[in-house]
């Protein structure tokens, strides 16, 4: 059992950067030998692909839709029940830890950071975090109090100041000859089928992102800027992992390294989040326990929710209310994973769910035609074929429209009454979808 918790975040940081083709183009050695020291789970997913709802639902192990967080500004009454209710860094102070944050907080208000469980807070930014969290770490140890340190980077969320021609906070990265730059997706353009509300979504983006005139060598410039960044992040996780060898408390700390939420990094021309594409919403998961085993992985479909329950149980301390028990670490995961998102432009608004089932993924979309997408991950990883418009899959569309409708009944999710209905489906459960009225 651990002693101690040390919590790494980076912030869009998609799983697709590390471990699919864009990794012969960045480096990230520090990264890869917490991999190899520990448990890599390579179909982690965020409960919501945008930052305050991924946070919220990471740290408290409830869904975005329980806690009412779905966009990053949400109504002060909804901070304010937030704020009430348990948390991960709540739950380990109430048992004798102390508990830190530095740098990105986000989930919801950075104001309310040391009310949500910290007694001490590092403010925003990646600049000297890695510095300040190494130096926390020599005191902490010598305290000899049970710690949580949670160290969140920025990084490689300044790639949208880069998309949008704006300086970048931590310094800007150099471009690259284009020929040495990493080539487009095979997914990058348009697919047939493509959701309408996506398509919508995304031309509406690229005018506020920026990235609506670009061409092939402008997202080449963009991975490589996002590569990067990634390697920005390595190199600071390098200098708090070293502290915390220096510190002799390693072999009795348990580390985590996550993500909020990925980035498109030009698939289905897509940049920044939201999207339930896999380039947004599967996030690097790595979790080094003393004792725990080394070099494995796990490829079943898990959710980061899960990690409040996991870490509770290897740090000997009873989960919050409202969350389940359950060990990522030692259960095999039998749960489906659904993802939440919503798309909020002027005069638009996209909700969707994504349900992994396996190797299946069915994502369906609030509105427009072409709104669901079945795709099977493992013939078709980069979701090239969109498999809901053949209707020798339509047994399977069926059947996992089903689980997402029961899993919704089941957790109290509004967004049963967006899911197509088949037209033999008994009055009780109609109502119990449609009441009280919409």
């Amino acid at each position: 059992m651990a002693k101690n918790l040390l919590f790494l975040m980076a912030d869009q940081l998609g799983a697709h950067a590390l471990d699919g083709e864009s990794r012969e183009f960045l480096a990230a050695p520090h990264l890869a030998r917490l991999r190899e020291e520990g448990a890599a789970f390579t179909r982690a997913y965020t409960p919501f692909p945008l930052c305050v709802p991924g946070r919220s639902s990471l740290l408290s192990g409830r869904a975005p839709h329980e806690i009412g967080i779905d966009r990053n500004r949400p109504p002060e009454a909804v901070i304010e029940q937030f704020r009430a209710g348990p948390t991960l860094p709540r739950t380990l102070q109430e048992n004798g830890f102390r508990t830190e944050w530095g740098g990105k907080w986000h989930a919801p208000r950075v104001e309310v950071c040391e009310a949500d469980g910290f007694a001490l807070t590092r403010p925003f930014g990646d600049a000297g975090l890695a510095d300040w969290a190494a130096g926390r770490l020599d005191e902490l140890t010598a305290a000899e109090q049970p710690f949580a340190l949670f160290v969140s980077f920025d990084d490689p969320h300044t790639i949208c100041e880069y998309a949008r021609g704006q300086p970048m906070p931590y310094g800007d990265v150099e471009p690259a000859p284009v020929a040495e730059t990493p080539p487009l997706p095979l997914n990058h353009g348009p697919l047939p089928y493509e959701p309408e509300a996506l398509a919508h979504e995304r031309a509406v983006g690229q005018n506020i992102h920026g990235t609506g005139t670009w061409g092939p060598d402008e997202w080449r410039q963009y991975r490589w800027t996002y590569a990067r960044l990634v390697e920005r992040v390595d190199h600071q996780i390098g200098t708090v992992l070293a502290a915390l060898e220096r510190s002799g408390a390693a072999a009795d700390t348990l580390v985590v390294f996550t993500s909020d939420h990925g980035d498109g990094d030009g698939a289905h021309q897509w940049s920044q989040k939201s999207a339930l594409y896999e380039e947004c919403i599967r996030v690097p998961l790595l979790l080094r326990a003393p004792g725990g085993p080394s070099g494995r992985t796990v490829s079943a479909p898990v959710s980061t929710a899960a990690l409040v329950p996991t870490l509770c149980a290897e740090l000997g301390v009873v989960p919050p209310p409202g969350v389940g028990p359950g060990n990522l670490l030692e259960d095999a995961p039998a749960e489906d994973v659904v993802v939440e998102t919503r798309i909020d432009h002027p005069a638009s608004t996209t909700v969707g769910r994504s349900l992994l089932h396996g190797d299946w993924k069915y994502t369906v979309y609030s509105w427009g035609r072409h709104r669901e997408q079945l795709h099977h991950l493992g013939e078709d990883p980069l979701e090239m074929r969109n498999l809901a418009v053949e209707s020798r899959h339509g047994e399977m569309l069926a059947s996992l429209r089903d689980r997402l409708l029961q899993r919704c009944l089941r957790d109290g999710d509004p967004f049963a009454r967006r899911i197509p209905l088949p037209p033999e489906l008994p009055a009780e459960v109609r109502e119990q979808i449609f009441t009280p009225p919409y």
